[in-house]
């Protein structure tokens, strides 16, 4: 993104952090989760699929950054999903 940017990778993520509050790194994996949890409430495929489409690489990575940011691992949130959707 710097390089595009055409800055150097210091000042970029000085630029950005200011003009958008966060780190380009924590803003890259807030979408990354979005899309993740997103597919893990509208949709029936893996865990791995979703994974590996949202650029998580494995089912591990996600699922510890679903505790982190959710507090609960993926599969909670998909039954959860579920039984909302059976009202």
């Amino acid at each position: 993104m710097a390089e595009n940017a055409g800055m150097s990778p210091q000042n970029f993520a000085r630029v950005f952090r200011s003009e958008v509050g966060t780190t380009p790194a924590r803003f890259v994996e807030k979408l990354r989760l979005e899309a993740a949890r997103q597919g893990v409430e509208r949709t029936s495929l893996s865990l791995q699929q979703i994974a590996s489409e949202t650029g998580f690489g494995d089912p591990e990575r996600m699922r510890l950054a679903f505790l982190r940011v959710y507090g609960q691992p993926p599969m909670v949130l998909r039954r959860q999903s579920k039984r909302d959707t059976n009202f």
